[in-house]
């Protein structure tokens, strides 16, 4: 995401695999995570960006 960010792309990122949960997490969950967690890296590298 640090590069993507200093390279200034703006345009879609999908997941390439998604994690699985079990239990009655398991519809939608693990798409739902690793869209949060795509999204938590690219706000911390524009953090960081900003902050260097």
């Amino acid at each position: 995401m640090k590069a993507l960010v200093a390279g200034g792309y703006n345009g879609t990122i999908i997941l390439d695999h998604t994690p699985q949960f079990i239990g009655d997490y398991h519809l939608g969950a693990g798409t739902a995570y690793a869209i949060a967690y795509m999204r938590a890296l690219i706000e911390r590298a524009e953090d960081e960006r900003s902050a260097g």
